[in-house]
Parts: structure tokens; C-alpha cells; sequence
């Protein structure tokens, strides 16, 4: 009886590495691209649609390194929001909302600090601790700003409230509710003011 012939075994090495290395090349790049997909998908997932600044999520991401005592909360409201959706549509709000996002989001990067659409008509910005003394002059240039661009459309301006991160607090959401009941009392004497 003959003995069955045993196969080289290091013959197969080229053959099977010819037909195992693009198939794993293939799942090398379908990964890849799952991947910066899903990045893609997460960074999505921090902006508002809108106006492309931070949403809630985005901006408890972003200002996580900014909250430190003697930073500085503003909440910025647009004063008489409704009449401009009532008497001009929703589309013409929206651009309000994304000019209003594009004006204050750039003065308050440009302080290095971090902004974000609260939802609606309502935008949240932290300032860090070193650049809390121009915080008023930062609200200032963006009612300043805003008033330039609502010169055909006067009826509506920008109320802010302000407070400071305190001692303590780890979070923006304890100076979030001294600063947004701050705005109330802006909205209280008059609108279109900065209350602290």
C-alpha cells in the first residue's frame, strides 16, 4: 500500500498569503472608514443643526476646562423673538439665530472662551477666569453687534444675564441659574440690557 503524500506545508505560504492579505486589507479599510464615520457622527451630535455652535451637549463637553472659580456665565436671550417668526416667518428667525450665533459665538471665542444654543431663542457662553474683567465689555460688543445687524428689523435686541463660577462648583450649571435668573431681571427692566 503507497503512503499518502503530505503537503509542503511552507509551499501554501505564498498561496494563502496572496488570497488572506487582501482581505484583510479590505477589512483594514471598511474599519477605517466605520471609523472616522463615527467620528463624523459624534462631532454631528455636539452641534446645534442650525447654527452650528454647541448644543447642551457640545457645550458641557467643551467648557468642562473653562469652569473654574471667576469664570464667567452669560445667557443671552433674544429680547421679542416671537414678533420676528410672527410678522417675517421662521426662516427669517432662523437667520436671526445663526447671526446671532455667528456675532456672539466669535466674540466670545475670540476671549477664548466656549458658546452654545441652549434651544430656542436662548445661548449659553462661559469665559474663562482670567478674561472675566472684560465679560461686561464682552456682552457689550454683542448688543453692539447685534444692534448693527437688526437695523432693519428694530424691534428685537439681546437681554444677558451674567454670574461667576464660585468656589466649589464643578459645573456651569449652578452659575447657569444665578445667570439665567439674572436675564430675568434683565427682561424685567426693559430688555435689551446686561443683569447680574
Amino acid at each position: 500500500m503507497d503512503a499518502i503524500p503530505h503537503p509542503n506545508l511552507l509551499a501554501l505560504i505564498p498561496m494563502l498569503s496572496d488570497q488572506l492579505l487582501p482581505a484583510v486589507l479590505n477589512l483594514g479599510l471598511l474599519a477605517m472608514a466605520a471609523e472616522r464615520a463615527q467620528q463624523g457622527l459624534r462631532a454631528t451630535a455636539l452641534r446645534d443643526p442650525l447654527t452650528g455652535v454647541w448644543n447642551r451637549a457640545g457645550f458641557e463637553v467643551h467648557s468642562r476646562a473653562l469652569i473654574v472659580p471667576g469664570a464667567t456665565i452669560l445667557v443671552l436671550h433674544l429680547d421679542h423673538f416671537k414678533q420676528i417668526n410672527d410678522r417675517y416667518g421662521h426662516l427669517v428667525g432662523d437667520s436671526v439665530l445663526k447671526a446671532v450665533a455667528g456675532l456672539a459665538g466669535s466674540e466670545v471665542e475670540s476671549l477664548g472662551g466656549e458658546f452654545g444654543r441652549l434651544g430656542g431663542d436662548e445661548f449659553l457662553a462661559v469665559l474663562p477666569a482670567w478674561r472675566a474683567p472684560y465679560a461686561q465689555a464682552c456682552a457689550a460688543q454683542i448688543q453692539e453687534a447685534c444692534r448693527r445687524y437688526t437695523s432693519d428689523m428694530p424691534e428685537w435686541t439681546v437681554g444677558l444675564g451674567r454670574a461667576t463660577v464660585e468656589h466649589g462648583e464643578s459645573t456651569w450649571r449652578d452659575a447657569f441659574l444665578r445667570a439665567d435668573r439674572a436675564l430675568y431681571r434683565a427682561k424685567l427692566d426693559g430688555r435689551n440690557t446686561l443683569s447680574e
